[in-house]
């Protein structure tokens, strides 16, 4: 099958017969992409069958003629039709008698994962099933490299900190009781028990981490406030770049006020060591 689309003038210059069409036109329907020349004497109109994408498409055409070569001979429009449905599905509609585009459906879609930490898994899946895939699986393994090695040194320096500030507690609380031992000793002998003295340094601890913690969420809540006012033109309305949950300071209160227990321990067993006979020696 050729295409061929000439004006008269121009069939007359290359010595051809002149074709029942007319020249080239780009917008042209379907009245004359429908006609072949071809030798098919006793019939009006033939049914073609041509391979498209994903098919094939079957669609009639007038007979006007014997053709003057070879072989059939079609208006090139109509060809240039059927190369666009190797690339795109087209369809014959019978009603309108016209080449019709089908509908492309949905070529993609975009996927929320519930979290960062699903997206490569997902991707995965997707890949093993041959569906093509637009992920930024490299950046997310970056992304998650780089939170794991920040998440190592925040919780070295918060280990570091915390046995520092445990280390730093003891040290006062017992160097508190040294300095207190003669009114420690007082005490014991006006008749306190030693479980009773053996408080007085643990009360003394958390009540230290108690202030402690509330300076923490006071000096939390003033920078809190700057960050936030800071990036307030980036953020929408209600948004806060910093904040923390309430029970982050609930947990955050009592495990300090754990530690400051444990930490004053070493203070509170050297109040049980006083004997009352000291104050009397210290006399």
């Amino acid at each position: 099958m050729v295409g061929l689309s000439l004006s008269e003038s121009q069939t007359t210059s290359l010595g051809l017969p002149a074709l029942p069409w007319d020249t080239f036109e780009a917008s042209t329907d379907f009245s004359k992409q429908g006609q072949i020349l071809f030798d098919l004497p006793d019939q009006q109109s033939i049914k073609v069958t041509a391979p498209i994408l994903e098919g094939e498409i079957e669609f009639p055409l007038t007979l006007r003629g014997a053709s003057f070569g070879d072989y059939a001979i079609v208006p090139v429009e109509l060809l240039g039709t059927l190369r666009t449905g190797q690339s795109s599905k087209i369809l014959f509609d019978k009603t309108q008698q016209t080449f019709l585009l089908a509908k492309a459906g949905y070529r993609g879609f975009r996927l929320y994962a519930r979290s960062i930490d699903d997206v490569p898994t997902l991707y995965h899946e997707f890949i093993a099933q041959d569906i093509d895939v637009i992920a930024k699986v490299r950046e997310i393994k970056n992304v998650k490299d780089l939170d794991r090695g920040l998440t190592r040194i925040f919780w070295l320096v918060a280990i570091v900190g915390i046995v520092g500030g445990m280390a730093a507690l003891i040290a006062s609380l017992y160097a508190s009781v040294e300095r207190k031992k003669r009114d420690i000793s007082v005490l014991r002998l006006m008749g306190l028990s030693r479980f009773e003295v053996f408080q007085f340094p643990i009360y003394q601890g958390i009540i230290i981490a108690f202030l402690s913690v509330i300076m923490a969420i006071g000096g939390y809540a003033l920078l809190s406030s700057i960050i936030n006012l800071v990036f307030s033109a980036d953020l929408k309305m209600g948004e806060k770049i910093c904040r923390l949950p309430i029970n982050y300071f609930v947990f955050t209160f009592i495990v300090t006020c754990l530690i400051a227990a444990l930490s004053s321990m070493l203070a509170a067993w050297k109040t049980t060591q006083i004997e009352p006979a000291e104050a009397i020696r210290e006399e």
